[in-house]
């Protein structure tokens, strides 16, 4: 009788902890599923080129080498109710579009250099975590950490950067200042001229239409959206190739280009003659009134 008792006793026990970890009450399960959460991050780096996959802090670029960043590529690992996006400032196109989820931002093979970059969470989980980021700039060295879509580097002085690190926190938790053996040099997140402390970044909030062409002798130029023009004018310069893409899309929308479009035929040399472009979605007539 007092065995069945204690059987009955247990088996009502297991059974409520089973409800509180599934619940989410358990005691440190909340922990154990932040552990799981990880960012991972690469950088281009001036005459180097893309380097290796590093993560949680781990710097990525150079340090003492004077070597510019010129792109970068971020994901989050570990929950798939959690994403990310970031844009960056680069030399002489000024803030780009929105990148996420492994997207490259930046550009390669331009010799431009990276002058500021902000990184905010995505998805259904981000209230539940914080995103840090520090960066290494040009003559100021390693700054502060930044958060959930601050600025980081600088604006309007012309300074590269040069490292950076990420990483994701629960909410309300704070990064080591010593992460990866780095001290903040400067108390400063983010170093502007008048003017350049509220960056403005295209398509923020808004479904946007960017694109960029690749010109004769020119290469690729920078993103234009919603009408801007891309290529020359009274140049003689062909068209040699296009991206095309949506951001920040409120319906089920997409793009479709012809095959010769997409990409183009730079490497060739042959010029573009038609790229037809058709926006489809479920409810196009959302798009035609």
């Amino acid at each position: 009788m007092v065995q069945r008792l204690k059987q009955r006793i247990m088996a009502v026990f297991l059974a409520g902890m089973i409800v509180l970890f599934l619940s989410g009450y358990l005691p440190g399960a909340e922990a154990a599923s932040a552990s799981d959460v990880s960012v991972r991050y690469t950088s281009h780096v001036q005459s180097i080129g893309w380097q290796g996959w590093v993560q949680d802090g781990t710097p990525s670029g150079t340090s003492g080498k004077s070597k510019r960043l010129e792109g970068i590529r971020i994901q989050i690992q570990g929950n798939p109710n959690l994403g990310v996006r970031y844009t960056t400032h680069c030399q002489s196109y000024g803030w780009q579009r929105w990148s996420s989820n492994g997207e490259m931002s930046g550009t390669e093979g331009e010799a431009k250099r990276l002058e500021a970059i902000k990184i905010q969470l995505t998805g259904a989980d981000a209230s539940k975590y914080d995103i840090y980021y520090r960066v290494h700039a040009q003559s100021y060295g390693w700054l502060s950490w930044a958060k959930n879509g601050q600025a980081a580097g600088s604006a309007g002085h012309a300074k590269r950067l040069e490292a950076i690190q990420i990483v994701v926190v629960p909410k309300g938790e704070k990064p080591a200042e010593n992460l990866a053996g780095i001290s903040s040099g400067n108390a400063k997140t983010y170093i502007y001229r008048t003017g350049g402390e509220n960056p403005e970044i295209p398509g923020e909030t808004v479904t946007n239409i960017f694109y960029k062409t690749h010109v004769q002798s020119l290469g690729w130029q920078g993103w234009k959206s919603n009408g801007g023009m891309s290529g020359t004018s009274g140049k003689a310069k062909r068209l040699e190739g296009i991206y095309i893409t949506l951001s920040n899309k409120q319906h089920s929308a997409g793009i479709d280009v012809m095959k010769a479009a997409i990409g183009g035929t730079a490497p060739a040399g042959k010029e573009i003659m038609i790229a037809p472009i058709l926006v489809t979605q479920e409810n196009v007539d959302e798009y035609l009134k």
